[in-house]
């Protein structure tokens, strides 16, 4: 469209620039019963648009809630796998080194929770039980004197897993094989 079929009888030859700006904003480009009809419509439309908007704000939040929900419980699953798989390692590790199943798992438990007291508590006891097993197996594993003078087969090794305690009972108890062991006489 050029500036002739815009202004229609409006326009003149030799019109000035200044003329055609004043001519233009009296001339209607679209009629009233035009505009009415597209205004009507890009009403409805936007209306439309407005519903459609909030129904997908919805169903989107919906969605939003459903798959939160969703990774949260699978979230929580897999940490409690993941703790439960690491317990059954720890209790097997502590197995492994001599620990009852009960406290093994007990001190597992505590070292994935993060309780060091527990696990050091537990430590202690384990060592403790090692000692007192180990002391019941030296004194069971001392050969007695017999009657008619057979002697007493132990090495310096063996007196050096005895507790002093019992050292000094044995070198109390049978002096001359304490002092071969040790080259006394």
């Amino acid at each position: 469209m050029d500036v002739k079929e815009v202004l229609g009888d409006k326009y003149t030859e030799n019109m000035s620039a200044e003329d055609i700006i004043n001519a233009l904003n009296d001339v209607e480009m679209v009629s009233q019963e035009d505009y009415s009809k597209l205004k009507k419509s890009f009403d409805i439309t936007s209306s439309e648009l407005s519903k459609i908007k909030k129904q997908v704000k919805h169903v989107s939040e919906e969605k939003d809630t459903e798959y939160g929900n969703k990774i949260k419980e699978l979230t929580e699953k897999y940490d409690t796998l993941l703790k439960e798989n690491n317990v059954a390692k720890r209790t097997a590790e502590y197995i492994a080194i001599g620990y009852s199943e009960e406290l093994a798992k007990e001190t597992a438990i505590a070292m994935v929770d993060g309780d060091l007291d527990k696990v050091m508590e537990n430590q202690r006891k384990y060592l403790s039980e090692v000692t007192q097993q180990m002391k019941a197996d030296a004194i069971k594993n001392v050969a007695r004197p017999e009657v008619g003078g057979k002697t007493i087969s132990l090495t310096r090794e063996d007196l050096a897993k005895m507790s002093v305690a019992d050292r000094l009972r044995f070198a109390n108890e049978h002096r001359e094989e304490y002092e071969k062991i040790y080259g006394g006489k």
